[in-house]
């Protein structure tokens, strides 16, 4: 390096060229490290997406059946008859069997 007006020094263009050699290297790694946090970024949101469908698929039967029996409106059935709840209970419950029966048989379970 040469002398430049007392304690600054010029340099040289081998100086140059090696700085512009790592500063594209580590352009290169900045590049390849937001690759890989975007990548692992996608898996943990396909990986949550996938469990809150495992779970809403047991939890969304049960939020249609409390949504029905919730409604403020006359013409419920078993609404008159004194052993009427257990009645629907029994139903719901042959109709779950039912359809765990199918699709045990089509292998739909994960």
């Amino acid at each position: 390096m040469s002398e430049f007006r007392g304690s600054l020094q010029l340099a040289s263009s081998a100086d140059i060229a090696s700085l512009m050699t790592k500063q594209a290297q580590l352009t290169k790694m900045i590049h390849v490290y937001t690759d890989l946090l975007n990548s692992i970024s996608g898996l943990f949101t396909a990986m949550m997406d996938s469990h809150l469908n495992h779970l809403m698929k047991y939890l969304n039967s049960v939020a249609l059946i409390s949504g029905i029996w919730g409604m403020n409106i006359g013409g419920l059935p078993g609404r008159t008859n004194k052993n009427g709840f257990w009645i629907i209970i029994t139903i719901a419950a042959i109709l779950t069997i039912i359809w765990a029966i199918i699709l045990k048989k089509k292998k739909y379970n994960d």
